[in-house]
């Protein structure tokens, strides 16, 4: 079996880490690894990462800041087979910097590229959505023939084996300020005092998962976490999916619940009507606020919508080498 090696900035519950399991889903099935090397030990809430799934201890944590080149190159040098590094203001100039010739592959995942990397040194380019896709061609000097484009993994929803007392809108993802959860605890909050009780369920984890649960106990909305290992289990019982957050370039929420059935509200992003365009099931906001939110919720309770033909493609073409 073939091993990709995979540099992130730390093993925190991030967009960078899930990014590193769902590859370690899709390239599994066709026969590559992946194994995980962390510069940074997480900040907060550290990734659960499968039993099966390779991690090597953080490399610069508690390390002398002027080591920081001279271990980073060490691993570069020791490594045999891609090396793809996430993208993010530390982890991917470090690395390029001390690539020597060595290819290196990295992520495309935010709406816009961030100005510390230069995109045009690495040997391909892997985006999660073509408006990251796209956000890279415009602006930066890299080939469109050296872009891949990979879709959301593969989440097989049970048949309802878990049922809820009420409905369930469920939140997905890296459970950080930018997700806007206690926006949609607020908007449940006030639905329930108008007799239209609804569950949230944390579909994820990360540094503001606990204060939410308790944020939903003050504000009497019944929040429910879900570890990753469940989510197949319990996706079955959710009735919507909400995705509030204020800034994505990958959607893979919407994405996964789009292929369920599952109806779905968003936010106005770009990479959210590319998404959810002409798809019957879906209802984007004008604004994320309380009241939109509301009145989204506030009608007739939601039923599956059929999905489209959909497939986790590009992974194979993307990271062949």
């Amino acid at each position: 079996m073939s091993t990709i090696h995979w540099i992130l900035r730390d093993d925190g519950w991030n967009e960078g880490s899930l990014l590193a399991l769902a590859a370690h889903c899709e390239l599994g099935r066709m026969g590559t690894s992946v194994r995980v090397y962390p510069l940074f030990a997480a900040p907060s809430t550290p990734m659960t990462w499968p039993r099966n799934f390779s991690s090597a201890p953080p490399l610069l944590q508690g390390k002398a800041r002027w080591t920081w080149g001279r271990r980073v190159g060490g691993l570069l040098r020791s490594l045999d087979g891609p090396v793809v590094v996430d993208e993010d203001d530390v982890a991917a100039p470090l690395v390029l910097s001390l690539a020597r010739g060595l290819p290196i592959v990295g992520w495309a995942r935010r709406l816009e590229p961030l100005a510390s990397i230069p995109y045009g040194q690495f040997e391909r380019v892997v985006a999660g959505s073509r408006t990251a896709l796209n956000g890279v061609l415009q602006r930066s000097a890299v080939l469109p023939t050296r872009i891949f484009e990979v879709d959301a993994p593969t989440l097989e929803p049970r048949i309802r084996l878990v049922e809820a007392e009420q409905l369930v809108v469920a939140v997905m993802g890296a459970m950080g300020a930018i997700k806007g959860v206690d926006l949609v605890i607020n908007a449940l909050a006030e639905l329930a005092r108008q007799k239209r009780p609804w569950e949230l369920w944390l579909f994820g984890d990360g540094p503001e998962r606990v204060r939410w649960e308790v944020y939903g106990r003050a504000m009497d909305v019944p929040v429910t976490w879900i570890p990753l290992e469940s989510w197949e289990d319990r996706l079955g019982a959710v009735d919507l999916l909400i995705a509030p957050q204020f800034d994505d370039g990958l959607a893979w929420d919407v994405e996964i619940a789009k292929r369920a059935g599952i109806p779905v509200v968003a936010g106005d992003l770009p990479v959210m009507r590319e998404r959810l365009q002409g798809w019957a099931g879906a209802h984007i906001l004008k604004a994320v606020t309380v009241m939109e939110v509301i009145d989204a919720l506030d009608g007739p309770a939601p039923r599956r919508v059929p999905a489209p033909a959909h497939s986790s493609g590009g992974w194979n073409e993307a990271f062949s080498f």
